[in-house]
C-alpha cells in the first residue's frame, strides 16, 4: 500500500472539515504517521490484512457518515455522537482507544480517519429491563470508520445489542470498533451481528475492560462481508472479574479471520471462550484464540474451545494458544476442525 495510489493520504484527514481542536488534529496526524510506517502483519493461514492493502481505495474519494441509531428509554444514559464527543477533551482522552493498541497498521488507520460513532455513558446503579439497541447501516458508496465507546458505571446490569449491515455495490472498507468499560459489580451482555454485503472488507475490533466483580458476556456473529478480520479481546483487571466470549461464523465464499482473547491481569478471575463456525464452497477461515495469565493472576480459571465444520470446498484452521506466567491456575484449551461426510449429512 503506497500513499501515491490510495485514497488514504494526509490531505484527506477530516480535522479541518469537522473543525476539530488542535489536540485531535495531533492524534490524527500521529496515527497517520504510524499507519504509513507500520508493516502489514503476515499471519499464518490468513491473507486478510494483505488483502486489505489490495482494495482499490483510489476509486472511492469520500469518507461516509454512517447512519447510527440507538434506542434509549432511560434519560440518565447519555449518548453523545462522535463529533460532539471530540469537543469534550477530558471524556474523549479518557476512553478513546485507551484499551486498544494503536500501534498496529489498521488500528492506526482507524484512529486517523474515524468520524462516526457514539459515546454511551451509563451511570452507577442503572438496571435496564430492556436492551440498548444500536443499528448501524451503511447505504452510500465510500469507506466507513465507526467507533462506539460504552462506559458502564458501578452496580449496573444491562444488555447492549448492535446490528451492522450495508447496502452498497463497490469494493470498500468498513472499520468498526467497540470499547466496553465495565465498572465494579456490573454485568454487561453484548450481542453483535455483522451482516454486511458481499463487497465489504470488514475490520472489526471489540475489547472489554472489566473491574472487580464485574462481568462481560459477548455473543458475536460474523455472517456477511467478503473478507473479515474480527478481534474480540478482554482485560480482567480486578478480583472476580469475568469475561465470556461466545462467537459464531458462517462462510460461503468469503475469508474469515476470527480472534478471541482473554487476558487475566488479577487473581481469581474467570474466562471462557467458545467459538463455532462452518465454511462452505470456496470459503476459508482461521480461528485464533489466546488466554494470557499474568504474574498477578493466581487462581485464574479459563477455558478456550473452538469447533469448525468444513463442508465440500471449504477450508479451515484453528490456532489456540496459552500464555501462562504464574502457578496455581486452571486453564485448558481444545480445538477441532471437522469435515462433514455424506453419511453424516444424510442422517
Amino acid at each position: 500500500m503506497t500513499s501515491e495510489n490510495i485514497f488514504f493520504s494526509k490531505d484527506n484527514l477530516t480535522f479541518e472539515k469537522n473543525k476539530e481542536p488542535e489536540w485531535m488534529k495531533n492524534i490524527r496526524l500521529e496515527s497517520f504517521k504510524s499507519f504509513l510506517k507500520l508493516p502489514v502483519r503476515e499471519y499464518a493461514e490468513s491473507p486478510t490484512q494483505t488483502a486489505y492493502t489490495e482494495i482499490e481505495l483510489d476509486k472511492i474519494q469520500e469518507l461516509k457518515i454512517v447512519r447510527t441509531e440507538i434506542s434509549l428509554d432511560n434519560k440518565d444514559i447519555k449518548a453523545i455522537n462522535f463529533i460532539d464527543a471530540v469537543k469534550d477533551k477530558e471524556l474523549f482522552n479518557k476512553y478513546f482507544m485507551k484499551i486498544i493498541d494503536r500501534n498496529t497498521k489498521f488500528n492506526s488507520l482507524h484512529a486517523s480517519y474515524v468520524n462516526n460513532g457514539m459515546f454511551i455513558i451509563v451511570p452507577d446503579n442503572t438496571k435496564l429491563s430492556e436492551p440498548l439497541k444500536l443499528n448501524v447501516e451503511c447505504k452510500e458508496e465510500g469507506h466507513y470508520f465507526n467507533h462506539i465507546v460504552l462506559v458502564v458505571g458501578e452496580n449496573c446490569s444491562l444488555e447492549f445489542y448492535e446490528n451492522y449491515k450495508s447496502n452498497t455495490k463497490s469494493d470498500h472498507l468498513i472499520s468498526d470498533f467497540l470499547e466496553v468499560y465495565v465498572g465494579k459489580n456490573s454485568k454487561v451482555n453484548v450481542c453483535s451481528i455483522q451482516d454486511y454485503g458481499k463487497n465489504v472488507n470488514n475490520y472489526s475490533v471489540k475489547k472489554g475492560k472489566v473491574e472487580s466483580n464485574g462481568e462481560i458476556k459477548w455473543i458475536v456473529a460474523n455472517l456477511g462481508s467478503k473478507k473479515v478480520m474480527s478481534n474480540v479481546d478482554n482485560l480482567l483487571v480486578g478480583e472476580f472479574a469475568a469475561a465470556y466470549n461466545y462467537g459464531v461464523f458462517l462462510g460461503k465464499e468469503q475469508h474469515l479471520d476470527i480472534t478471541t482473547n482473554v487476558q487475566h491481569l488479577y487473581r481469581n478471575t474467570n474466562g471462557d471462550i467458545l467459538t463455532k463456525g462452518a465454511v462452505f464452497d470456496k470459503a476459508t477461515s482461521v480461528h485464533r484464540g489466546e488466554i494470557t495469565v499474568e504474574n498477578e493472576a493466581r487462581q485464574a480459571n479459563s477455558n478456550l474451545t473452538g469447533h469448525t465444520l468444513v463442508f465440500e470446498g471449504g477450508k479451515a484452521n484453528a490456532i489456540p494458544s496459552l500464555v501462562i506466567k504464574t502457578n496455581d491456575v486452571k486453564v485448558k484449551h481444545a480445538a477441532w476442525v471437522s469435515q462433514v461426510d455424506d453419511e453424516q449429512l444424510f442422517y
